[in-house]
């Protein structure tokens, strides 16, 4: 069944209506359990959660400095805390758990230096920037990504457009550099014990969007 909101899934999950839901919220899980006949099944993957930002020079996030100032400006305890402790915080462009050696350092949020660098990108308070994101329709943790993006980016000044749109509408938006917006939700795992394998798919050049690629941010 195509059941694109989260509660729907879960309401036709504990009537009977079907027998296996995917990607419900984490805070609905008490609300399966609770049904006394269903099965929650958690597992450890090693899925990233990638914003990846439109580096096209037709995009104010080409700017180096505007990319930091949304980093900056995320909160990302909230974010963690919406997959009640089961999400580890990133450090850098692979999964928490990609044994790769030496990390990066975690991202800390840090208003007043995030509101240095907009004006230093030429955005004093913000003022005169959009940042457009795109996302999944249906999809739970996308929709509340956006909306927590939007906040966080208010407090700096700066305006989210939140785009939500069915899957292939999303891939046809972003394989066109000209239509793709300054944000993409999009969740990339290895397929193997080889870190190279996100690598290879969402950030070389090969990889573009516009060649079929997931390296939606034009890298």
């Amino acid at each position: 069944l195509d059941l694109p909101e989260p509660s729907s899934r879960v309401q036709a999950l504990n009537s009977g209506q079907i027998d296996v839901a995917w990607t419900v919220r984490p805070d609905q899980r008490t609300v399966i359990e609770a049904s006394g006949n269903k099965v929650v099944m958690s597992t450890t993957n090693n899925t990233l959660n990638l914003m990846l930002r439109h580096v096209d020079e037709d995009s104010p996030v080409a700017d180096v400095r505007v990319r930091d100032a949304i980093a900056l400006a995320f909160d990302y305890e909230s974010w963690n805390d919406y997959y009640d402790g089961k999400a580890a915080p990133s450090r850098g462009p692979l999964p928490a758990n990609a044994e790769i050696g030496e990390l990066p350092p975690v991202i800390e949020r840090d208003l007043d230096r995030s509101r240095e660098l907009l004006t230093e990108a030429g955005y004093p308070g913000g003022e005169g920037l959009t940042i457009s994101y795109v996302g999944i329709s249906g999809l739970s943790f996308e929709e509340f990504f956006g909306t927590l993006l939007e906040e966080n980016l208010k407090e700096v000044g700066v305006e989210v457009e939140q785009i939500l749109v069915p899957w292939p509408q999303m891939v046809e938006l972003t394989a066109n550099p000209a239509e793709a917006a300054d944000m993409n939700f999009f969740n990339v795992s290895m397929t193997s014990s080889d870190p190279s394998t996100i690598l290879k798919s969402a950030y070389v050049t090969d990889a573009w969007a516009s060649l079929g690629g997931f390296n939606w941010a034009y890298y």
